[in-house]
């Protein structure tokens, strides 16, 4: 899988472990949702960039089966642009921002909480994108870097509340990239650090051979 952050950076190869085609990190809330179709692309590349203001992260992945679309084998690239505004969160529900010597996370889960991803798009995704605010069980938007590499996810946390993206006709309520291993990624902050002033720190493209995944899946 690759991907990149477009400003500064290197690349690196890593392996994980998927069990059930999940992260055991990530089980929990998805493991919720496996019913629904899906489909897993395996990482290639990422890249981080910097573009004026904007800072997005654009992850390039192979789909691992025929489904909503996607053809397996082939390539998808999907893409997370940042708020630079993002001031952090309240707290709610999910226990909001950390900063700690273990883990750096940004983590908007209430409809009080400024939008984290300013745009969320992709390869056969369609819509525009819209923070799940319908309700305060909502939102969904989380940045995280910890040892298990950097995290992007946009999802709706509750059923039927969509995310303004459509898939082959079909609307879509996750969309994440995880397990994403940056080497020297730095993420002890022990104190709010805005996300696009930190992901703009590591501009660049970074390769990964048989790390990290994407994942999409339906309402």
């Amino acid at each position: 899988m690759k991907t990149a952050i477009q400003g500064k950076g290197k690349i690196m190869d890593r392996k994980i472990i998927i069990r059930n085609g999940f992260s055991s990190v990530r089980q929990a809330f998805l493991l919720a949702r496996t019913s629904r179709a899906l489909v897993l692309f395996v990482v290639s590349f990422f890249v981080f960039e910097t573009s004026a203001s904007l800072v997005s992260v654009s992850v390039t992945g192979t789909a691992n089966t025929n489904a909503m679309g996607y053809t397996q084998g082939e390539s998808y690239t999907f893409n997370w642009i940042v708020n630079d505004g993002y001031t952090g969160s309240d707290g709610f529900g999910d226990g909001g921002d950390v900063f700690s010597s273990t883990e750096n996370q940004w983590f908007s889960t209430s409809t009080n909480d400024p939008w984290l991803w300013s745009s969320v798009s992709g390869d056969g995704l369609v819509g525009t994108y819209m923070k799940a605010n319908a309700n305060d069980q909502a939102p969904f938007e989380q940045l995280k870097v910890d040892s298990a590499g950097l995290l992007c996810w946009a999802a709706s946390h509750t059923d039927s509340i969509t995310i303004g993206l459509f898939v082959n006709g079909v609307a879509i309520d996750t969309i994440v990239a995880y397990d994403l291993n940056i080497p020297d990624f730095n993420y002890s902050d022990t104190s709010f650090i805005n996300p696009a002033t930190y992901l703009g720190s590591y501009t660049g493209t970074y390769t990964s051979s048989g790390g990290g995944s994407i994942l999409v899946m339906r309402i």
